[in-house]
C-alpha cells in the first residue's frame, strides 16, 4: 500500500480512470484525522481527503458522450476538486538512482505551493519533509530505528494549518501495514512565507535605510569636495565631516578597487589571501552536494587524488592564521623601532587590543543582528536540513558568546553562525601574542624559548586530545567515516577550533614577520641552486600536507599516532612552505635571473587580486557573508544538486561572486572606527 503513496503517478493533465487509479486507491486509504488535536488541521485534512475521493469518483464516472448534463457535471466536479489530485501529485516518489544512494525523494515544490481551490479560498498547503526509516535497520539491535543512521527523506504536501507534529500523526495513521514496514521519525515543514513583521524587523530595516541615506549623502559630499580646492580643505578637515565620510562609497570603494601598489606592504600576501578565500569557498560548497541525488558519485570522487585539494581545504584556515601572524609581527616591530618607549606604555597595550576589537567587531556584530532578524524573511525553498533556521534560534539565545569571542568553546550544533569560530580563535591567539612578540623584541634567545614553549604545548595538547577521543586526522574523514557523529562537537571544541592547537601557523607567521622586519632594506643573497632547492622543498612539503591523506580519505584506516602526527606537523609544514614563499617573493629570491625574480614578485602580487583580498581585509565580511550566501543559493534551488564536475565548478564560482559582492556592499555600509586611531596617531 505504501507503494501506492510513494510511487503512484498522478497527473493533472490526463483524465483517465486507469491513470488515476493509484489516486483512487490512496483515497481509499484515509488518514485517521481524529488523532490530530488541532481542529483546523483536522477539518482541512478531512476536506482534502473528501475532495480527493470526489475527484477520483468522477474521474471514473462513465458518461455517455451524448449526455451533455452528465459530462458538464463531470467536468465541473473534476475541475473543482483537481487541487486534491495536484496536492497528491506533488508528493515525492521513488526516484531513479537508488543504487547511487539517492535517499532524498523530492516532489514538486511549485505544484504544492500552487494548490488552491475555489471551494475554500482559505485552504493553503505547505511543503513538508518526512524522515522515513525501514524497520529492519534496527532488528537485532538496542537502538531505535530512527537513530540507526540510515533514513530516507520524503516530501509531502499537507494543509498549511497542520504543524510538524500534526503531519507526523497523520502519516503514522496510514493503514495497509505501513507501520510494520516503515517508521516515520520526524517531520520538517518548510515555511510558505516569512513570519509577520516584528519590531526587530522594522528596527533593522530603519537602520539599513538610515545607513543607505548616509552613504548617499556622504558619497555626494565626498565627490563634490574631492578636488584640490583650498576652499574645501577646512570643511573636509572638520571632525563631523570626517566621521560622515567614513560612509562614503566614493572614497572607500575606490580604495578597495584600487590596484595601485601601496608602500610598505607585503605584496605576496594578497595572492595568498585571495586564493585561500577561494579555497575555503570551494571546500564548503562541497557540502551542498551532500544533499544531492547521487551520493555514491561524491564518495567515488574521494578516490581521485586531485579532489583531495578540495576535501583537505582546511589548510586555507591555517593560511589565514599565518597571514595574521605575519602582519601583526611586521607592523608591531616596525612601530617598536620607530618608538621603543611604546613597549612600556600602558596606553599602547590598551589600544593594541581595542584597535583589534574595533576593527573586527562593528561589521561582525551588525551582521549577527542582521542575520538573526532578517534571515526568516529571506527566500525559502524546498531544501531541508538547512543550518540557517536553527542557527537563527541559537543566535537569539547565545549571541553573547560571539560578542565575547568565546563561541568556539561551545558545541557546534548550538553555535550562532558556526563558521564564526575562526574569528574567536584568531582573537584568542591575538590576545596571547605579546607573550611571543615581547621576548623576541628584547632577545632572540628569550624569543626562541617562548616559541619552543608554545610549540611544545600545542603539539602535546594535540596528541593528548587525539589519544583521549580517538579522533581521525581531519574533520572531513570524521564526517565520512566517523562511527559516532555526535562526537563532532568534541572534535570542533578540543581540536579543530581550539586556539592551543591552531596556534602553530600563527606562531610561524610571527617568526616570518619578525624575519621580514629584520631583513627589510637589506640584500638577501641566496645562491641560485639553494633557491631552487628551497622552492622545490616548499612545493613538495605543501603537496605532502594536502595530498598526504589520500589513502586515508579513500577509507584505508591509519593509527591514532599517525593521525595525531599528521594533524600536528602538517600545519607546521604548511606554514613553513608559506614562510618561504613570502620571504622569497618579498626579497625577489626566485631565480638567478633578475628579470625572472621581478616577474615572480609581480605574479605573486598580481594586481587583479587586490580588490578581492581587500574586501576580506578591510570589511572583515567575506567569510562572514559567504556561508549565508551559500545557504540562500541552496535554499532557492528547487531541484536536487547532482555531483558533477561542471555543476560543482559553476556553483563555486557563483558563491564566490555573490559572496564577495555582498561582502563589498555590506562592508561599505559600516563605518570603521580604527580610522580615527590612525588619524590621531593612536
Amino acid at each position: 500500500v505504501i507503494a501506492v503513496l510513494l510511487f503512484g503517478c498522478v497527473s493533472s493533465h490526463v483524465l483517465s480512470y486507469s491513470y488515476y487509479k493509484p489516486a483512487k486507491e490512496l483515497a481509499a486509504l484515509p488518514f485517521n484525522t481524529s488523532v490530530v488535536e488541532n481542529q483546523q488541521c483536522q477539518d482541512d485534512a478531512n476536506f482534502w481527503v473528501a475532495s480527493l475521493n470526489t475527484f477520483t469518483s468522477w474521474v471514473g464516472m462513465n458518461c455517455h458522450e451524448t449526455d451533455r448534463q452528465c459530462n458538464d457535471l463531470k467536468a465541473k466536479m473534476i475541475t473543482d476538486n483537481l487541487f486534491a489530485a495536484k496536492q497528491i501529485d506533488s508528493f515525492g516518489r521513488l526516484p531513479s538512482g537508488l543504487l547511487e544512494l539517492n535517499t532524498i525523494w523530492q516532489g514538486s515544490w511549485e505544484e504544492c505551493m500552487g494548490v488552491n481551490t475555489p471551494q475554500n479560498s482559505d485552504y493553503r498547503t505547505h511543503y513538508c519533509w518526512v524522515a522515513v526509516a525501514p524497520n529492519f535497520l534496527a532488528e537485532g539491535t538496542n537502538v531505535s530505528v530512527c537513530s540507526a543512521g540510515m533514513s530516507f527523506r520524503w516530501s509531502v504536501c499537507m494543509p498549511e494549518t497542520c504543524n510538524n507534529q500534526d503531519v507526523k500523526k497523520l502519516i503514522q495513521t496510514m493503514g495497509g501495514g505501513v507501520q510494520t514496514t516503515l517508521s516515520f521519525c520526524r517531520v520538517n515543514c518548510r515555511p510558505r512565507s516569512g513570519p509577520e513583521k516584528s519590531g526587530a524587523f522594522w528596527f533593522v530595516t530603519a537602520y539599513c535605510l538610515l545607513v543607505a541615506l548616509l552613504m548617499v549623502i556622504s558619497t555626494t559630499i565626498d565627490y563634490v569636495i574631492s578636488n584640490d580646492s583650498e576652499a574645501f580643505k577646512p570643511f573636509r578637515a572638520s571632525p563631523g565631516i570626517r566621521a560622515l565620510l567614513t560612509f562614503s562609497v566614493y572614497t572607500n570603494g575606490a580604495e578597495i578597487l584600487s590596484v595601485e601598489k601601496r608602500p610598505g606592504q607585503i605584496d605576496c600576501l594578497h595572492c595568498i589571501r585571495a586564493f585561500s578565500l577561494a579555497w575555503v569557498i570551494f571546500g564548503h560548497v562541497t557540502t551542498l552536494f551532500l544533499y544531492g541525488d547521487n551520493s555514491t558519485a561524491l564518495l567515488a570522487s574521494t578516490k581521485e587524488v586531485q579532489n583531495d585539494i578540495v576535501f583537505n581545504a582546511f589548510f586555507a584556515v591555517d593560511s589565514f592564521l599565518f597571514i595574521s601572524g605575519v602582519l601583526l609581527a611586521y607592523i608591531f616591530y616596525k612601530e617598536m623601532d620607530r618608538n621603543p618607549r611604546k613597549m612600556k606604555n600602558p596606553i599602547y597595550w590598551i589600544l593594541f587590543y581595542v584597535h583589534r576589537i574595533l576593527r573586527i567587531s562593528p561589521p561582525y556584530f551588525f551582521f549577527i543582528g542582521f542575520y538573526t532578524v532578517m534571515y526568516p524573511y529571506f527566500t525559502n525553498g524546498p531544501t531541508e536540513l538547512t543550518a540557517g533556521a536553527s542557527e537563527v534560534e541559537y543566535c537569539k539565545k547565545y549571541w553573547w558568546r560571539n560578542i565575547l569571542y568565546i563561541n568556539n568553546f561551545f558545541p557546534l550544533d548550538e553555535m550562532c553562525m558556526g563558521h564564526s569560530w575562526y574569528l574567536s580563535t584568531d582573537m584568542q591567539v591575538h590576545i596571547f601574542s605579546p607573550l611571543l612578540l615581547v621576548p623576541l623584541f628584547y632577545s632572540k634567545i628569550a624569543g626562541a624559548i617562548s616559541v619552543a614553549f608554545f610549540f611544545i604545548l600545542s603539539i602535546a595538547s594535540c596528541y593528548g586530545v587525539h589519544f583521549k577521543y580517538d579522533f581521525p586526522a581531519t574533520l572531513f574523514i570524521y564526517m565520512i567515516y566517523g562511527k559516532d557523529q555526535s562526537g563532532i562537537d568534541d572534535y570542533m571544541m578540543f581540536l579543530y577550533a581550539a586556539p592551543w592547537v591552531r596556534c602553530t601557523p600563527y606562531i610561524m607567521g610571527i617568526l616570518t614577520g619578525y624575519f621580514l622586519h629584520k631583513t627589510k632594506g637589506k640584500k638577501l643573497t641566496i645562491h641560485p641552486l639553494v633557491a631552487i632547492i628551497l622552492w622545490c622543498a616548499s612545493v613538495a612539503i605543501a603537496l605532502a600536507c594536502v595530498l598526504g591523506l589520500y589513502n586515508n580519505i579513500k577509507g584505508i584506516p591509519i593509527s591514532i599516532a599517525t593521525a595525531a602526527s599528521y594533524n600536528n606537523f602538517s600545519r607546521v609544514g604548511w606554514a613553513l612552505a608559506l614562510a618561504w614563499v613570502v620571504i622569497a617573493c618579498q626579497n625577489n629570491v626566485a631565480d638567478a635571473n633578475i628579470q625572472e625574480r621581478k616577474q615572480n614578485r609581480k605574479s605573486s602580487s598580481w594586481r587583479a587580486l587586490l580588490p578581492l583580498t581587500l574586501v576580506e581585509l578591510k570589511t572583515q565580511s567575506g567569510e562572514a557573508t559567504r556561508p549565508e550566501t551559500q545557504e540562500q543559493i541552496r535554499q532557492s534551488v528547487v531541484t536536487l544538486y547532482e555531483e558533477q564536475q561542471n555543476e560543482n565548478a559553476c556553483v563555486r564560482v557563483h558563491v564566490i561572486n555573490c559572496g564577495v559582492g555582498s561582502a563589498f556592499i555590506f562592508g561599505r555600509s559600516m563605518p570603521h572606527p580604527t580610522s580615527f586611531f590612525h588619524t590621531w596617531n593612536c
